[in-house]
């Protein structure tokens, strides 16, 4: 990205806000100040399905289109390169090193099946529940154990129980990353990782009080202890929308050949 700039005539800072890959190009010295973000990462196994190739490469072509124009229509315009996504909190990295203090408005463009001005992207945190037992063994004296599995197995079934009363906005999502060793030993650790997502800052910590309880009642059915550890990387909040900018992307889509929105999506004509 940084030597295709430099080759459009612009120059990057690379290693911005204490991340090495992040960078920034800006056009335009004051006025208002519009950041185009380009996000690259990668998933482990599928690579690209969440499609941050064409996000990274949108980002940097829309930049330079703007930039071409700057002088005539004003203003700023800056192409962040934000790394980091796939659960590496790189944008809240950056904005807690002020990359984005003195930043209006951001756009950016996210592959999906069909046009939407306005994604409802959710807040996300994560927490890792992690069950302490005693271990024994499973066929002489199982009656010494205290099953941490059986434990981290209750506190599934719990956030299942649970999604059924969450606001339709919220989302909840884990897996196993410890269930013990050997199949004749009382597992005495077990653990579960999961990401929970939210519309609204209030609902995520809401979200968040209600998955603590669940793994504390789990742990006391049990007999075991748990440890909660909440976000080993920055929690993302949920977007707010620059509804202005929405609209005028809607209403430019057409000439473009994109199909009229309705209810806030488009389909491609």
């Amino acid at each position: 990205m940084a030597d295709l700039l430099e080759r459009h005539g612009h120059h990057a800072e690379v290693g911005v806000g204490g991340l090495e890959t992040a960078l920034v190009a800006t056009r335009g010295t004051d006025g208002p100040h519009v950041a185009v973000l380009a996000e690259y990462d990668a998933l482990p196994g599928i690579g690209h399905a969440c499609g941050h190739n064409i996000i990274c490469a949108t980002g940097v072509g829309g930049f330079l289109a703007a930039a071409a124009v700057q002088e005539q229509v004003g203003g700023r315009v800056t192409l962040v390169g934000t790394p980091a996504e796939e659960g590496g909190g790189g944008k809240e990295t950056l904005a807690r090193a002020g990359i984005f203090d003195d930043v209006d408005a951001v756009v950016m463009l996210h592959p999906f099946s069909h046009d939407v001005a306005m994604h409802p992207f959710l807040g996300r945190r994560q927490v890792e529940m992690v069950f302490h037992g005693v271990a024994a063994h499973a066929a002489a004296q199982p009656f010494m154990g205290r099953n941490a599995l059986d434990a981290a197995v209750a506190a599934y079934q719990g956030v299942a129980a649970l999604r059924q009363h969450m606001p339709s906005t919220d989302r909840v999502h884990g897996v196993f990353t410890d269930g013990g060793a050997r199949p004749n030993v009382v597992p005495e650790r077990a653990a579960l990782l999961f990401y929970f997502r939210s519309f609204e800052p209030a609902t995520l910590r809401d979200l968040a009080s209600r998955l603590e309880a669940v793994a504390l009642g789990a742990a006391a059915m049990h007999g075991c202890t748990v440890d909660l550890l909440w976000d080993e990387l920055p929690p993302y909040l949920p977007i707010r929308f620059n509804h202005t900018l929405a609209a005028r992307w809607a209403v430019n889509q057409e000439p473009a050949g994109r199909g009229r929105c309705r209810r806030g999506w488009c389909r491609s004509s």
